[in-house]
């Protein structure tokens, strides 16, 4: 089965969020190596991705590759419309959004992950405007359009239910 994951958090300044995705991903390719993992991200992030894999010595990584995506930079309305295209036309069959976000078509199904509703409780601590929008605003979206919600705690899990 071919697997999205969202990589684009390892773009920027590595967080929690980051570490998790790299620790999981080096699980699937060592214990779940029936499916091929795409990395949904920038290319060139995807590439640096599957070769720093390849240099560690994780074993053959035939089943690891990034999304073939057909653009460079696009407004965020052009990039989830252009991104399920572009994950359908890779066959994708589950895309995991591992940091609250999900891309949604027809064509495969969608899991998030949320790791806390901090901007619910203290939305005066959330970092970024941007980010503060998105989960003030589409989170309830993407977690009503998934077809699973992962929750790191009991209590976000509370959380999520209650929200």
């Amino acid at each position: 089965m071919n697997i999205a994951i969202d990589v684009r958090p390892l773009l920027y300044t590595r967080t929690g969020i980051g570490y998790s995705i790299s620790q999981i991903l080096k699980i699937f390719l060592e214990y779940h190596r029936e499916h091929e993992y795409l990395l949904y991200g920038a290319k060139r992030l995807g590439k640096g991705l599957v070769n720093q894999c390849r240099e560690k010595g994780a074993g053959a990584l035939d089943n690891i590759c990034p999304v073939p995506f057909p653009f460079r930079k696009l407004s965020r309305y052009y990039l989830a419309m252009t991104s399920s295209i572009a994950l359908q036309r890779a066959g994708v069959k589950v895309f995991w959004g591992p940091n609250y976000r999900g891309v949604f078509s027809k064509g495969f199904e969608t899991v998030i992950t949320i790791h806390d509703m901090a901007h619910i409780h203290y939305p005066d601590f959330t970092e970024r405007r941007h980010t503060y929008d998105f989960l003030s605003g589409k989170l309830k979206d993407h977690a009503g359009r998934s077809k699973l919600i992962l929750a790191d705690f009991i209590s976000t899990k509370k959380d999520i239910l209650n929200y």
